[in-house]
């Protein structure tokens, strides 16, 4: 009896852990990086709305590589309720010149999520350019990853 019981057990908890899944479509905290990345080379990061993977709100951070540590130049950081804002702010700051668009997005192999980080390879800057960097996430009650925060590097 006790053996049912807990082969029953055992089998509800696959089938929430299933269930919750199921309604993120499969998506991975992986899979999201996958994701921004291309969408943000791209200039497309609105096309993550869809999925709506965030909270409330979420924020993008953009570091100035040429100011000095601690100034009040160093970081710009603006919070967010859709992905067609924060592209709409990221696009504010494009110049286009002849067929192309400066600063260039660049967004370099993902190292790896663990902890709430997924961490981009930044290899170095280069001028007129815009690195991900990395974004933190968290995990909705219903077990989808979401965005909190995403990191940029301006190369200035």
């Amino acid at each position: 009896m006790r053996n049912t019981l807990l082969v029953a057990a055992v089998l509800a908890l696959f089938g929430i852990a299933a269930n919750a899944q199921s309604k993120c479509r499969g998506r991975t905290v992986e899979k999201l990086a996958g994701e921004i990345s291309r969408l943000f080379e791209n200039r497309k990061l609105n096309q993550l709305d869809s999925t709506r993977p965030y909270l409330s709100t979420f924020a993008v951070r953009i570091e100035n590589s040429l100011a000095e540590d601690g100034s009040k130049d160093q970081y710009r950081t603006q919070r967010f309720k859709t992905f067609r804002s924060a592209e709409a702010w990221l696009q504010k700051r494009d110049v286009k010149d002849e067929d192309m668009i400066y600063p260039t997005r660049e967004s370099n192999p993902l190292i790896s999520c663990k902890n709430g980080n997924c961490r981009y390879d930044l290899k170095g800057l280069l001028h007129n350019h815009l690195f991900l960097q990395r974004f933190t996430y968290g995990y909705k009650k219903n077990g989808c990853p979401y965005v909190k925060t995403i990191f940029i590097v301006d190369g200035d």
